[in-house]
């Protein structure tokens, strides 16, 4: 059931896709490397490694990955190719400062804006944002109009601030995962995210409000 200003509606359409059934999935992985994070990014990145062989079906779910720093930078575009993503992954490298929010913005609109099915942003990141020319409210809103729902995992950081992370994740759907960086405590985290990811529901309705 769905309800607009406490009016009941009429569903016009309904999907609970589980597993092969699902509708196809997006998911742009940002990964923070910049220098309050370095020192956590192996760990990073074998925990991502692990959680985009569990999550993506081959030839059905796309994935690309993105590291941020000073720069927001495409390490590899949408593929089905998994030995291309791991790959990808595994070759960010640390920078300098931090540009989250101009990330969200980037992922959400110019790379998921056009893209099938579920869309779907990842970031692991400290959350400390100290170079973006755009602000949270910029990237809600860039998430929430290209129907982006961002997961966010915590890194411990030098400069760890997760307010944005938690408000990234909490307006447009997602999932916010607190992780200590341990391997062990990364995998949990990505497997919490998967399991909200492979549990999701679509619907939609034409409101009977004439307004």
């Amino acid at each position: 059931e769905i309800f607009e200003n406490n009016r009941r509606q009429d569903l016009q359409y309904f999907n609970h896709g589980t597993g092969e059934e699902a509708d196809p999935l997006s998911v742009v992985l940002l990964i923070d490397v910049s220098g309050s994070v370095k020192n956590k990014l192996a760990f990073e990145q074998k925990a991502a490694v692990e959680f985009l062989e569990a999550v993506l079906r081959p030839g059905k779910d796309l994935a690309a990955v993105v590291q941020f720093h000073e720069d927001v930078e495409l390490v590899q575009d949408f593929t089905y190719d998994r030995d291309l993503l791991r790959e990808a992954v595994l070759a960010t490298r640390a920078g300098g400062g931090t540009k989250l929010y101009d990330a969200i913005w980037v992922a959400a609109e110019d790379m998921l804006r056009k893209e099938v099915g579920r869309r779907v942003a990842v970031v692991l990141s400290d959350g400390d944002d100290t170079l973006s020319a755009l602000g949270t409210r910029e990237a809600v809103k860039a998430a929430q109009e290209n129907d982006v729902v961002i997961f966010g995992i915590g890194i411990r950081g030098s400069d760890t601030n997760y307010g944005a992370l938690k408000r990234f994740s909490r307006e447009t759907g997602g999932l916010f995962v607190d992780s200590d960086v341990e391997l062990n405590k990364l995998r949990e985290a990505f497997s919490k995210i998967n399991g909200d990811i492979k549990n999701q529901y679509s619907l939609g309705y034409v409101s009977n409000n004439p307004a």
